[in-house]
């Protein structure tokens, strides 16, 4: 997952952010991976970028996020994101905006799962998350 902190425009100059990262177990092991990604004060106008997320890297999806499945909240509470395209004619990078403008520090929250594959499945570089042992792999892609 590569996820780029776009920062609007924070506070006191900089643009950091937390994450914690959270193993999920079912019976055969890790399953999923909870994340919470806080953004120190980004002061974001609404509907401007807040992340940017890269969809594909060669012909490996990222993750299939979608708009139900993230969570996010600041100060003044709940905090509606949505996704739109980059404005590149050839990015197929996502745009996480805000409805509204944000208060103090986002929390983000999320669940990823492994990549379901096959014998069908193209080879491609390794930057997705997969199963492994009972447990999971994945590159800090």
């Amino acid at each position: 997952m590569n996820m780029k902190y776009l920062g609007c425009s924070p506070v006191d100059g900089s643009s950091t952010f937390r994450v914690t990262i959270t193993p999920l177990f079912d019976d055969q092991g890790a399953s999923s991976i909870s994340i919470q990604q806080t953004l120190d004060q980004p002061d974001c106008v609404a509907h401007e970028p807040l992340l940017l997320f890269e969809t594909s890297y060669g012909n490996v999806p990222a993750y299939h996020f979608t708009e139900d499945n993230v969570v996010a909240f600041d100060d003044a509470g709940s905090l509606p994101v949505y996704f739109t395209n980059k404005k590149s004619s050839n990015s197929s990078d996502q745009e996480w905006r805000v409805k509204r403008n944000t208060s103090g520090n986002v929390v983000l929250q999320f669940v990823v799962f492994p990549r379901n594959l096959d014998i069908t499945t193209p080879m491609g570089p390794r930057v997705d998350m997969r199963r492994d042992q009972g447990g999971l792999i994945a590159v800090g892609r």
